[in-house]
């Protein structure tokens, strides 16, 4: 016992020390992934909106299939190049969301457009091949 009283006297405050430094190293490693994981969150979201626009401004004359295989091909280039890894499904999701911004964004202005007058459960390939 008069041992240990003697190391803790003597390397405590060492000890201490790095122990709360690995735990703030631990903790800001923990920020920094949830914080990368936001980040790419929102990144796969903003691209996926420019993407389902694009789409639809340059490439009218494609039908639904067709636009969403563009769209899958164009967004998995983009996040490549910013380094994002991204699954089909997740892409398909994201823009089926942004479609879905789209269409409110219709709605919101007025404008009748057959993407608005889509039924709820139309299928992404309807969706896009409406824009």
């Amino acid at each position: 016992m008069e041992a240990f009283k003697e190391f803790l006297a003597n390397y405590g405050f060492e000890v201490l020390t790095t122990l709360v430094t690995a735990v703030i190293a631990f903790i800001g490693g923990l920020v920094k992934q949830l914080v990368q994981k936001f980040l790419n969150d929102k990144t796969k979201q903003n691209i996926a909106k420019i993407v389902v626009t694009a789409i639809q401004q340059c490439y009218e004359e494609l039908d639904g299939p067709a636009k969403l295989d563009k769209a899958i091909e164009t967004m998995t280039e983009m996040l490549n190049e910013k380094g994002i890894t991204c699954t089909e499904l997740e892409m398909r999701m994201l823009i089926e969301s942004a479609i879905g911004e789209l269409k409110e964004v219709f709605k919101k202005k007025g404008t009748q457009t057959e993407v608005a007058s889509l039924p709820a459960d139309a299928t992404l390939e309807e969706q896009l091949d409406a824009l």
